[in-house]
């Protein structure tokens, strides 16, 4: 079976264009070394939201760069995505139409990378320990999530620093 990995990248300043996944790239090679055997990683599938457009496509190449598929809510639309401006103008292009889909994307996911201090995140992560807990193939195993930042200037970002939990 493949290790599907949430990764939720939420942009908490209108200033951060979505270019800034050098920590959350990190923490899904950490999460590969760690679920190698014998020094193979396992086949894997990032489950990836962000309310930035520049994100998408550069978690696409690393992801892809790292062996593993990669899948947005938008993936069966044609590729597409439901666009909408939110009234919240640290929002992207892309953060009300597809909300929805994407948390149910995501909380089909093994392991949770998520942006520290999103309440998005904390979701996914709460569905992710749902389904794990009464699903039979990992009632054993306990889903793990990893906080990152997006950036120095947003206000997650520096209480991030501070967290014990981060590991970005």
């Amino acid at each position: 079976a493949s290790l599907r990995v949430s990764v939720h990248m939420r942009h908490q300043s209108k200033a951060l264009n979505g270019s800034d996944v050098g920590s959350f790239v990190a923490a899904l090679e950490g999460v590969l070394d760690a679920s190698a055997v014998e020094g193979r990683r396992p086949p894997c599938s990032v489950l990836f939201a962000s309310d930035r457009r520049a994100a998408r496509r550069m978690f696409d190449a690393a992801a892809r760069r790292l062996g593993c598929a990669f899948r947005t809510g938008a993936d069966g639309m044609g590729g597409r995505v439901a666009s909408g401006r939110s009234s919240n103008p640290e929002h992207g292009d892309d953060a009300n139409g597809g909300a929805l889909r994407d948390v149910m994307l995501l909380a089909q996911g093994d392991v949770m990378i998520g942006t520290f201090l999103s309440s998005f995140t904390l979701l996914v992560q709460e569905l992710i320990a749902a389904r794990a807990a009464a699903d039979a193939r990992t009632a054993l195993a306990h889903p793990s999530v990893i906080y990152c930042g997006t950036g120095a200037v947003s206000i997650g970002e520096e209480r991030s620093r501070r967290s014990p939990n981060s590991r970005c």
